[in-house]
């Protein structure tokens, strides 16, 4: 079970999801990227120095939700 902020993620019924790992900001840590096949919303959580991951927030593409 993946986790951030020490609880489970959870997925927007269906639960149809897609994950991948990938540096978007440039920091040298991966973030963890969930995309949803409601809506098709990315979810953005970002890694911690130990490896633990936080809180999400939607992948922005100039200033607007990345469809």
């Amino acid at each position: 079970m993946l986790k951030a902020d020490s609880g489970p993620i959870r997925v927007e019924s269906p639960g149809y999801a897609s994950l991948s790992l990938a540096d978007i900001n440039g920091d040298g840590k991966k973030e963890l990227l969930v995309g949803q096949f409601y809506q098709g919303n990315i979810w953005v959580y970002p890694q911690e120095p130990d490896g633990s991951y936080v809180s999400s927030s939607k992948l922005m593409v100039n200033g607007s939700a990345a469809p």
